[in-house]
């Protein structure tokens, strides 16, 4: 008996240590220290802000200084990310503990160590094999990887989710105070990464019940009183773990929007961008990607398995269902959901691939103890879901033209901090200030808020009252500074803003492509000086019909802008 356990763990630390192995080897070869866009900026910006600042919050020395699209204002030049803080919380973090570079490997590791866990909760419920091959099916997921190497809170929230769900079915089999507290901890810090994860309370409610149950047809009468105490108490202190997780948001909540229940998506509006006529535009949309871009094979058989496992182990598959349906339903009846074959909306449904990747296993594995040829024919399942992925399912490309975007960012970021004092003026485009803004403290300057149709673009949020990614507050402001400006006034204003800080002895820098330098010099006009500092070229290998990929080259130029 013993040799055959302690066979079973040799197995387990072999199948663990080679998905491991596979997954850092993926995410080492494309892995870059850098990030682009919107929700990253959000993310970022924060933890470097609490890192070097101790300070959350964005403040800027004027009106027309550059805010990135998803975050909120909430005093006059005080702005907020509208995202939770637990994953800008673990960057900082790591920000301050081995410097600026080591922010980015937070994501990595937690796409790591969902893997793990996948791992072993896939073993405490269907045993070793499932494990393995339910992580192998994790790592190589288009999804999974990509955002891996991204800076958003989707990894995180997977991360947290898995682990969370195995230390809830943990005490849902064993009980203990450690595996309650545990359970409400990691559970709770998802919904800190991102809000929805908070549905995660109800496979929690489900595993009480079910312990509650279980244990009471164990237990003999006259015990039972001692038994429902046990786990009374064990579900209170699953609760208070929860609480002490939640409690730092709560205050991050009172001190940046006013209220402990008030979110920076409320200030949005999108805290009402859930709906039924949503639901009705999106289902197909869902159903498409997720059966074809995210869970290839996986999540037509994850649904029929977590049906199955309802019919023939309850307990397991109302775990499963209860952590999986909400929130595919939720997210299917919001109102951000992008067309197309990108993975935008997919991300919203990561945090419960596991859930779908384990249900599959319900089909694919009978209730019984796996026969060899069994596992067999489920490893072939598992081979032709990762070779499709890694080949169809342009897991390999996408992530190549991820890390080709990604070391333009660095390599402009590396060359701002060595030749742009802190303190100077950056004016480049809104999508490079995203990334600039992360290489220190500087006056950032959108190139295209001087420019009218730029304000006219955003001023349309008032058009309705439906919810935006662009706070409305924020378009009111812009209305009253720049709404009755004409093209010419707005390059007017541009000007003056440049002449007031160059006045002030404040460096001033220009980020822009090859194709955008005369444009932009010439709105400038002659009273400024352009000198250039650094050059690189942006290589990226777009997807194409062929085998190889076509390489397309932009030039960029760093530049330093003086009054003649």
């Amino acid at each position: 008996m013993k040799t055959n356990e302690f066979r079973s763990r040799l197995y387990a630390a072999v199948a663990l240590l080679g998905v491991l192995s596979l997954s850092i080897a993926l995410l080492n070869g494309f892995y870059v220290a850098s990030y682009e866009g919107v929700d990253e900026n959000g993310c970022m910006g924060t933890a470097r802000r609490l890192a070097v600042h101790g300070d959350p919050a964005k403040r800027t020395s004027d009106p027309y200084e550059y805010v990135s699209e998803n975050v909120v204002q909430v005093g006059e030049n005080v702005f907020y990310a509208k995202y939770p803080i637990g994953y800008p919380a673990l960057c900082a973090l790591a920000y301050k503990l081995a410097g600026s570079d080591a922010a980015f490997l937070v994501n990595p590791v937690l796409a790591v160590l969902a893997v793990a866990g996948i791992f072993f909760l896939g073993r405490a419920m269907f045993g070793n094999i499932v494990g393995a091959f339910a992580a192998i099916l994790l790592t190589v997921n288009p999804l999974t990887a990509f955002y891996g190497l991204s800076a958003r809170t989707h990894t995180g929230a997977l991360c947290f989710a898995v682990w969370g769900m195995f230390f809830v079915w943990r005490w849902a089999e064993r009980g203990g105070w450690a595996n309650a507290a545990l359970a409400g901890a990691v559970t709770a810090y998802a919904s800190t990464v991102r809000y929805t994860e908070a549905l995660l309370v109800l496979p929690v409610c489900a595993m009480v019940v079910w312990r509650s149950v279980e244990q009471r047809r164990k237990t003999a009468v006259d015990q039972r009183r001692t038994m429902c105490r046990q786990i009374v108490n064990e579900v209170l202190v699953m609760a208070a773990a929860a609480l002490v997780t939640v409690t730092p948001l709560l205050i991050h909540h009172y001190v940046a929007y006013g209220a402990p229940w008030r979110t920076g998506y409320a200030l949005c509006g999108e805290d009402t961008g859930f709906g039924w006529a949503w639901f009705k535009a999106n289902w197909e949309l869902m159903l498409t990607r997720l059966d074809t871009g995210a869970l290839f094979l996986i999540f037509p058989v994850g649904l029929a398995g977590i049906c199955s496992l309802i019919g023939q182990q309850p307990k397991r598959g109302s775990f499963l269902a209860s952590w999986a349906f909400p929130s595919i339903l939720l997210y299917t009846a919001y109102y951000w959901a992008p067309q197309g074959e990108g993975p935008s909306y997919m991300r919203f449904f990561l945090s419960v691939f596991p859930a779908l990747i384990l249900g599959a296993f319900g089909v694919l594995c009978p209730p019984e103890r796996l026969r060899p040829w069994t596992s067999v024919c489920v490893g072939c399942f598992v081979g032709v879901v990762a070779v499709w992925n890694l080949q169809a399912g342009q897991l390999l490309p996408n992530l190549e033209m991820q890390r080709d975007r990604l070391l333009r960012d660095k390599i402009m970021t590396d060359l701002v901090r060595r030749n742009v004092p802190s303190g100077s003026v950056i004016l480049a485009t809104g999508s490079t200030l995203n990334t600039v803004e992360y290489a220190g403290d500087y006056h950032l300057y959108s190139q295209q808020v001087f420019t009218r149709d730029w304000v006219r673009r955003r001023l349309s949020v008032l058009k309705d009252n439906d919810p935006h990614p662009f706070q409305r507050d924020k378009a009111l402001a812009l209305e009253r500074l720049l709404g009755d400006k004409t093209d010419a006034q707005l390059a007017g204003l541009q000007r003056e803003v440049l002449a007031q800080h160059l006045a002030a002895e404040r460096a001033v820098a220009v980020i822009c492509t090859k194709a955008e330098f005369g444009i932009w010099r010439g709105r400038l006009g002659d009273q400024f000086k352009w000198k250039p500092i650094a050059e690189w070229v942006e290589v990226q290998n777009a997807s194409t019909a062929g085998l190889l990929p076509k390489p397309q080259c932009t030039s960029w130029g760093l530049y330093s802008v003086t009054l003649r």
